[in-house]
This record gives C-alpha cells, sequence and structure tokens, in this order.
C-alpha cells in the first residue's frame, strides 16, 4: 500500500545561480523533490540570501535544469516586515542580468506573489498542509496576518531558524530570524505547532569537501556543477570567518530531511520569543525550557540527529536521484 503524500509548501530564499551565496537551500530543495512522501503544493521565494527577484530566477532555472517545471512557484516579498538595513542592502547587491530580467516579467505575469500563492494553496487544501520555511519568514508572518481564518489550514510550520550558542549574523542572532524578526515574532506567536532547527544542531554536522566528493565522481554534468558550487562556497566561508578548513553546513536540509525522509531528530519542547528592539539583541531568539517554558509549550527544537545517517543518507540521495542530469 502506496504512503500517503504529506501536502506541502516550502518556502526559500533560493541562493545557487548567483556568485557567492550559499547553497544548501537548493540541496534541501533537490531532497524535497526526490522525496515519494511529499506532495509539493508548491515552492515559493523570499528575500534573505538574495532578494526575491533573484531567488525566484534561481528556482526557476534549477527547476528547469532538473526537468520539474511542473512544480508551481509564488515570486516572493521584497521587503522584510520590519525594514530592510544596511547589511542586507549591501547583501543584495546584486544585479539581474537582461535574460534574468526577461525571464523575471514573465513569471510576474504567469504566476502569483508568495503570499497570495501560500493563501491559495491553503485554501485549496483538502488536509491541512505542512510549511517547510528555510529563508526569512515575511510570506509565513504576511499570511498569518492577512488570513488568521487560514491557521486551522496549516498543520505544521518547519523552519530554520534560531540559536541558543549565538549568532552568526550577529553575536546573538541567526540569519534567518535576524533578516526579518517582526516576521519571526509572528509565526512564533501565532499559536501554530512550530519545529524548528536552529543552529545548535545545523552547525553540529560540518561539510567539507570530502564529504560531497561523490557528486563529482558521477559522469553527471548537474552533480559536478552542485559540487564546484558547494566547494566554491566552502572556501568563500573559510576566507570569510578565518577558519582553516574549508566547510559549510547544510542548515536547510534539517528540516526538510526531517518531514521527506523521516529522519530521526531528538527534540525538546519549548517556547520560543524573538527580540525585535535591542540595538544589540535584534534578532535573537529566547528559548524557554523546562520551568521557564511556562505551562504548555507550544515549540519543538530539534537538538540531536545522527551525524554520520544525516551526511549519508543526504549525499547518496542526492547522488541517486540526479547523476543522470546534465
Amino acid at each position: 500500500m502506496r504512503e500517503r503524500q504529506i501536502p506541502t509548501i516550502i518556502d526559500t530564499d533560493i541562493g545557487l545561480g548567483h556568485g557567492k551565496a550559499d547553497v544548501d537551500d537548493a540541496i534541501a530543495l533537490l531532497v524535497a523533490l526526490a522525496s515519494p512522501r511529499l506532495n509539493i503544493l508548491g515552492i515559493t521565494t523570499v528575500s534573505g540570501n538574495v532578494r526575491s527577484d533573484v531567488a525566484t530566477c534561481n528556482l526557476f532555472m534549477l527547476l528547469e535544469r532538473i526537468k520539474r517545471k511542473d512544480i508551481l512557484i509564488g515570486y516572493g516579498c521584497a521587503e522584510p516586515i520590519g525594514g530592510t538595513n544596511s547589511i542586507l542592502i549591501k547583501r543584495w547587491s546584486h544585479s539581474l542580468t537582461n535574460a534574468e530580467r526577461d525571464l523575471l516579467r514573465e513569471i510576474q505575469i504567469t504566476r502569483e506573489d508568495s503570499v497570495s500563492f501560500i493563501i491559495e494553496r491553503l485554501l485549496e487544501a483538502k488536509e491541512p498542509v505542512y510549511i517547510v520555511a528555510i529563508g526569512p519568514l515575511t510570506n509565513i508572518a504576511l499570511c498569518l496576518t492577512q488570513r488568521p481564518d487560514l491557521r486551522e489550514k496549516i498543520k505544521q510550520i518547519i523552519l530554520m531558524g534560531g540559536s541558543t550558542i549565538g549568532g552568526k549574523v550577529t553575536p546573538v542572532a541567526e540569519f534567518n530570524i535576524w533578516a526579518d524578526p517582526e516576521a519571526a515574532r509572528i509565526v512564533f506567536r501565532s499559536g501554530l505547532s512550530v519545529v524548528f532547527f536552529p543552529l545548535d544542531i545545523t552547525t553540529s554536522v560540518p561539510i567539507t569537501p570530502d564529504s560531497i566528493r561523490k557528486w563529482n565522481n558521477q559522469g553527471s554534468e548537474f552533480l559536478k556543477y552542485l559540487h564546484k558550487e558547494s566547494v566554491e562556497y566552502m572556501h568563500f566561508r573559510s576566507e570569510r570567518y578565518g577558519i582553516r578548513e574549508a566547510q559549510m553546513f547544510f542548515h536547510d536540509v534539517m528540516p526538510v530531511m526531517y518531514i521527506a525522509q523521516a529522519l530521526s531528530f531528538i527534540f525538546e519542547d519549548c517556547n520560543v520569543e524573538v527580540e525585535c528592539s535591542g540595538s544589540l539583541t535584534r534578532g535573537m531568539t529566547i528559548v524557554g525550557r523546562g520551568v521557564w517554558a511556562g505551562e504548555t509549550p507550544i515549540h519543538r527544537m530539534a537538538v540531536n540527529v545522527d551525524h554520520d545517517s544525516f551526511l549519508k543518507k543526504t549525499v547518496d540521495l542526492i547522488t541517486e536521484n540526479y547523476r543522470s542530469f546534465e
């Protein structure tokens, strides 16, 4: 008997295809698209690693390359709810090529914006939907504020974000939350079931060039491209952060592996608040556990996973499902 598919919407700030942007969103999407467990209702884009217009082009080109133009997409919000700061403006300095501008115009004419797209998919859904958010939470928060009546149509929000061990973009804040903390606060205060994968666990499994060398040995131009982009990003990170060994992390892959491959994680119940006003603490996630969690913890934080199993299953899944693509 065939396993029932899980209705899923994925929201992403995919950077693959744009210079030195992180590639883990793309790897997470490839995992999701390879999974028979998921009924992907659509993929939407949001500003984060790159502007949403760049992310939209990146997503479209990835789907085209792996012959998945059947996947519905929505194009994303341009601005975080709390506004765009100078660091994001500098990060989003990439200009679209003429070909990308033409592609974006075509997408905007024929597709819905991300918020409208998510609302429509929820309205159409015959059962509650899982939302997997692997970028800032702008689109999700706007859906919740514009159509609070649709909360019952959301089964669970599964996201990569937050940290209890310090941040990357600031000493206390993880990027996805920091990029739009007002949106993150709305999501965590929504009363919905939120499962999140913080830096605590995503940085526990470093990915090195040796980890993914299998992708370079399959005779597949696509896997060689994925390997090249990943290794180049690893070296960029090592230079940027002064790390001796080239490495990256599959941050966004973890929540997708959890739902798409039923990978076993250990969770702790908690309640989460997001700091929005502090000049030094903006974007910080305050995680209450035990007696500090309040009477009814409503969030679940991933705290552990079998590192070897996670890495092997991710690399093998990509290898097996995409070795035939050029």
